[in-house]
């Protein structure tokens, strides 16, 4: 799940049509960056952690019909004049937490039952809504 579930508000500034979607002008639209992971079209495997699909190297950087992915298919930070301002700052951060946690400790949920598959894992989002903590035993690997 990416760190903002969805984006600001943006209006429409005419008339257009996306696939069958017909968008007037003066609309505001709402990107919801959490279904773009889900779009079964653009990821294999779509309800899996599997970081490896962001690796070039990887056949899970493909779609499932093994072609490329949309430029679009993932834009946790949008994109353009409205890209996030703290884009290359969280991305570092990321990078550097995300390392050190998996190469050094190993992890569990406290409440396994919360979470029975993969359809149903946890996250966490910005905004105005109550999201219940994610309770996580970290062990440190010998």
């Amino acid at each position: 799940m990416p760190p903002a579930a969805f984006g600001s508000a943006q209006e429409v500034s005419e008339d257009a049509k996306v696939g069958d979607f017909k968008i007037k002008a003066g609309d505001e639209l709402v990107l919801l960056n959490c279904a773009m992971g889900f779009n079964t079209s653009q990821w294999q495997r779509p309800f899996e952690f599997l970081p490896e699909r962001f690796d070039p190297d990887s056949p899970l950087f493909l779609t499932p019909d093994g072609k490329k992915r949309l430029p679009f298919a993932y834009t946790p930070f949008l994109g353009g004049r409205r890209v996030c301002f703290g884009k290359t700052f969280a991305e570092a951060n990321l990078k550097i937490v995300t390392t050190y946690l998996t190469q050094f400790f190993d992890s569990e949920f406290v409440r396994k039952d919360w979470y029975p598959d993969t359809h149903h894992l946890p996250y966490n989002s910005m905004g105005g809504s109550y999201a219940p903590a994610i309770e996580v035993i970290l062990r440190k690997r010998s």
